[in-house]
């Protein structure tokens, strides 16, 4: 990771979310316990309008897709990210990627459910 002491600060401001995000994906446990979640919830996701908040690469977007979701609005707030996602999701045409700041993101329709995730703190 010492490239990264190199790069210009506007660049590494461009990608640090990237580089802080990719260590989600290499926890194989926790994406694993998180699509275990999903499926206990298939029934509420199975039809219905979904929002995936800081959807990152678009990991969980995918999921609800494939779970049968109506739509999924998958928000993103860095570009870098939210391109990458926009490439990933692309197959799925019931989801929509957003780059956006989640607080300046209205749906154009009523969400029934709504994914949230946040770092565990560290007591957990």
């Amino acid at each position: 990771m010492d490239i990264v002491n190199q790069l210009p600060l506007q660049r590494y401001r461009k990608v640090d979310d990237l580089l802080a995000f990719a260590a989600i994906y290499d926890d194989e446990k926790r994406e694993q316990a998180y699509k275990r979640l999903l499926l206990r919830h298939k029934k509420q996701i199975q039809g219905s309008v979904c929002l995936e908040v800081g959807c990152g690469f678009g990991l969980f977007s995918k999921y609800l897709a494939k779970l049968g979701a109506k739509r999924v609005y998958a928000v993103e707030i860095n570009p870098t990210m939210a391109a990458i996602a926009r490439e990933r999701l692309m197959p799925y045409s019931q989801v929509t990627v957003v780059q956006s700041d989640i607080r300046d993101f209205l749906p154009p329709e009523p969400v029934q459910v709504c994914l949230l995730y946040t770092s565990p703190s560290p007591r957990d």
